[in-house]
């Protein structure tokens, strides 16, 4: 960038020539041939030539008709038009000029992505064919065009300045000369808040423009503010994208649900999720998906992804003959069919994702109330009971007195403190009306739910559940905000339409 400064005459200097101190010079002499003659209200040339032409124009007409000899009118004319040219130019502020030039170089800011995922080896080496990391790759293509950043490339008549960034960006030294440069390690690549840094840098100095290394993995966009600034400060952003264009093979466990406690020897369902983060779809009867005992690698349980719709989790089934805590694993594979080689994966380490689950030899321990004996009754206490892995006991209020209490341990009454209600895991509430607990049975139930983590299973019902429950101990634990609004609605009723959800067909 180049500054001009204008040196403008205003007293009369003491000394000097003649002709500096007719014409007022202070600063400037008339004589200095570095001085050029400038004009206060400088005029494009063609404006100076409609000047010349009027005035020779209007001195001509002035003259036409005057009595005289025609040299002497031409004479007269002439003489009067170079006077209005002169009144012209005096008019334009005519001035002696000292250019004075300073030459500021401009930033160029270089920034090269420090962060981890740079450290992701899916660049092949053209010449090896084996992978490299998008560091490694980012060096070796510097040292390979070392002379368009050297003096006489990209620095030349510019000051290049070398910046790494991941969360912030820092001054770096060129990774051309300092092959010591800190490895990529920084946790996230903030690309918006490391360029607002760069530009801040110079201190108002300008920036020619911003070259951005980097593989582009950031949680920022850039947003119409940055995007604005740049504009406005007229700086270019060059970016070199680094990384494979086509990412290679990564399968992954993703989400995993299982069982928190299972019974020994009883099924327990394991639903998985599997992601292809990268490379060509692959067909889903080539990714294998195991359930392993870690404690001697024993497969309990493996499937395809063939057997579910595209976008479902996959359900194994695990179990487990030791009590205890039973650790298990989750792998994923692809297994291609015979002859052929498992494709190169770019991550292994998400391929596997391992989860505890707590094997017990005694049963869950189930209290089920009811009011009446409903259908849902007979079908629910025959299905406790016929269940090996739960232990239940049923208690059913329309009964008579002399009425056996039915299930695996039948009671003839219902816990009145929160130690006998500890001896259950799982409490269903039938069709009960509140009233029939007293407020310290209520509360050791809450209790019991919410803060002892025993589990709640509500039972809808014509008479009481859950509308009378509306500003009972229990309101908190009903899976709706205003209980006493609830609505029965028939079989016939077209309101509502229930389909189960893929969680519950599986």
């Amino acid at each position: 960038m180049i500054y001009h400064l204008t040196a403008i005459p205003t007293l009369a200097q003491q000394g000097g020539s003649l002709f500096d101190r007719l014409l007022g010079l202070q600063v400037l002499s008339w004589s200095d041939p570095s001085a050029g003659l400038g004009f206060e209200y400088v005029l494009p040339p063609w404006l100076w030539v409609l000047i010349g032409l009027s005035a020779v124009l209007l001195a001509g007409l002035s003259y036409r008709r005057l009595l005289g000899s025609r040299p002497m009118r031409m004479m007269l004319a002439l003489l009067r038009a170079v006077t209005l040219v002169v009144i012209a130019v005096l008019l334009a502020g005519p001035t002696l000029v000292l250019p004075q030039e300073s030459v500021e170089q401009d930033w160029l800011m270089v920034m090269v992505d420090r962060s981890a995922s740079m450290r992701v080896q899916d660049v092949v080496e053209t010449s090896t064919g084996e992978p490299v990391s998008r560091d490694q790759s980012v060096r070796e293509a510097l040292h390979k065009q070392a002379e368009v950043f050297s003096d006489e490339g990209l620095a030349k008549d510019r000051r290049l300045v070398w910046l790494g960034f991941g969360s912030s960006a820092y001054t770096i030294g060129s990774p051309l000369h300092d092959p010591g440069i800190a490895k990529p390690d920084a946790p996230v690549t903030s690309i918006r808040t490391a360029i607002e840094q760069a530009l801040r840098m110079p201190s108002g100095k300008p920036i020619s423009g911003v070259v951005l290394i980097t593989d582009g993995q950031t949680p920022q966009d850039t947003g119409p503010t940055l995007v604005q600034r740049l504009q406005q400060q007229g700086v270019a952003v060059f970016p070199v994208p680094v990384g494979a264009a086509v990412p290679p093979l990564d399968l992954a466990v993703g989400q995993v649900n299982g069982p928190q406690r299972t019974f020994v020897n009883d099924s327990a369902p394991v639903s998985v999720t599997i992601e292809q983060l990268g490379g060509e779809p692959l067909d889903p009867s080539e990714i294998s998906v195991a359930l392993i005992d870690e404690a001697d690698g024993t497969v309990i349980d493996q499937q395809t992804l063939d057997r579910v719709q595209p976008g479902q989790p996959l359900r194994l089934t695990g179990k487990s003959e030791t009590v205890g805590t039973a650790h298990w694993v989750v792998r994923v594979t692809h297994d291609p069919p015979a002859g052929q080689a498992p494709l190169r994966e770019l991550v292994s380490e998400n391929n596997t994702r391992a989860f505890e689950v707590e094997v017990i030899d005694q049963p869950i321990r189930v209290l089920y109330i009811e009011g009446y004996p409903r259908w849902e009754f007979r079908y629910l206490k025959n299905l406790l009971i016929r269940e090996k892995s739960i232990s239940s006991s049923t208690y059913l209020l329309s009964a008579d007195r002399s009425f056996a209490q039915e299930g695996d341990v039948p009671i003839a009454r219902l816990p009145a403190d929160a130690q006998e209600m500890d001896a259950y895991d799982v409490v269903i509430l039938g069709d009960v009306p509140p009233d029939y607990f007293n407020t310290g049975q209520l509360t050791v139930l809450r209790d019991h739910i919410s803060a002892g983590g025993a589990g709640l299973i509500w039972l809808g019902g014509e008479a009481h559940t859950p509308r009378s429950y509306d500003g009972t101990p229990l309101t908190d634990l009903l899976p709706m905000r205003k209980p006493a609004d609830v609505v029965r609605n028939g079989p016939a009723s077209s309101l509502f339409k229930l389909r189960p959800t893929p969680k519950a067909q599986s």
